[in-house]
């Protein structure tokens, strides 16, 4: 029987597990701030665009899934094909990129910013460190991408794309939480 090893470079997984702690604390102190401040979290969740929200979340699912093809892509040798794949995974992740920008625009046209209130400065903070995340892992899908075309991955040892897609399933876990964590649940 073939063990299975973990996928990509243990130094991401550390990196990866750091990320995931951060982002773990931020989602307790949401939680505990919005028990002691309930009506002013409610209020502040009615003001969010959630289709929005929605059209996000689709878009990083589908994201994902197009990295993990791309990934079974390249464990059968078809770099040129797996680079396809993720460029559509960039598009998808592009459409999460703007909408989180029409959406913060929306919200500071409205008046609401990070000084509004503390359920106003938790929303930015979280979505807007999970935005920079999104945009680290464009920067990486974008070097996979580029990698991938020019065939640099060789046969069976494709670590780095396994790197750099677990990277990103992280960011993708991370909004699965935090959608209706902040813009859904009472």
């Amino acid at each position: 029987m073939k063990s299975r090893k973990l996928p990509g470079d243990v130094a991401v997984w550390a990196l990866i597990l750091a990320e995931l702690s951060v982002f773990g604390i931020l989602f307790i102190v949401f939680v505990v701030v919005a028990k002691n401040h309930p009506q002013m979290f409610e209020q502040g969740k009615q003001s969010l665009h959630k289709f929005s929200g929605f059209i996000e979340t689709l878009s990083l699912i589908s994201s994902s899934f197009f990295v993990a093809f791309s990934l079974k892509l390249l464990r059968l040798n078809k770099h040129r094909q797996a680079a396809i794949f993720i460029i559509v995974a960039m598009a998808s992740a592009a459409i999460y990129l703007f909408l989180k920008l029409s959406e913060y625009q929306l919200l500071f046209e409205q008046g609401y910013d990070i000084d509004t209130n503390v359920f106003y400065t938790l929303y930015f903070l979280l979505t807007g460190f999970h935005w920079l995340h999104v945009v680290v892992g464009f920067i990486v899908l974008l070097y996979m991408m580029k990698q991938s075309y020019a065939d640099k991955f060789q046969g069976e040892d494709i670590r780095l794309a396994e790197s750099g897609a677990s990277y990103w399933h992280m960011v993708d876990i991370v909004w699965i939480i935090l959608f209706p964590l902040v813009y859904v649940l009472p």
